[in-house]
């Protein structure tokens, strides 16, 4: 494979694997910026410039009472496993299984009720209807309600055939309450 064509073909799995992780970061992080592929520049042998060599670049807000971090502690003792953290669980199941994938790719861009509706479309698909009330349980009308509202947005507002609900909720509450739906059936 040519140089060129492998570059494209890494760019094209960045791409992807960014976009995976937008998705599961609008889980774990409902205010999460995007990340964004970047290219790195390389430089050859006669001293002219390369775009080989891809990296992730994102920008980072922190405020006070909203910093996230991880921490590791480290002892004199012999390294144990680590366990599959829940993003790299995440990232396999999006591999293995194509729900996981078009529903982290609809979470990327999550800013309408279309992909909203279509987000909790998928849930739906991945785990059943009776698991998903059971799931929901006490904020299973909630559910239903935005469910209706996307539905009803989705279809270019017909208050004949799809009204909407009263009251009708925002979206970006919705979204937020999506979220965190999505996050207790993954």
């Amino acid at each position: 494979m040519e140089r060129d064509q492998r570059g494209f073909v890494i760019y094209g799995d960045a791409r992807r694997i960014v976009e995976r992780l937008n998705g599961i970061l609008q889980v774990i992080h409902s205010d999460a910026k995007p990340v964004k592929p970047g290219k790195a520049l390389t430089f050859g042998p006669d001293g002219k410039r390369e775009n080989a060599t891809h990296a992730l670049s994102a920008s980072v807000n922190i405020t006070l009472g909203n910093v996230r971090m991880r921490a590791y502690a480290t002892t004199g003792d012999a390294p144990k496993k680590q366990s599959e953290t829940i993003l790299q669980r995440w990232f396999r199941e999006a591999e293995e299984d194509r729900h996981h994938a078009d529903l982290f790719s609809h979470l990327t861009h999550l800013d309408n009720w279309s992909d909203l509706y279509k987000s909790m479309e998928i849930v739906r698909r991945m785990v059943g209807k009776t698991r998903l009330s059971s799931i929901l349980s006490g904020e299973k009308k909630q559910w239903d309600t935005v469910w209706q509202t996307a539905n009803c947005h989705r279809h270019a507002p017909d208050p004949t055939n799809y009204p909407l609900p009263v009251p009708t909720p925002e979206f970006g509450d919705s979204r937020v309450f999506v979220l965190k739906q999505i996050a207790k059936v993954l």
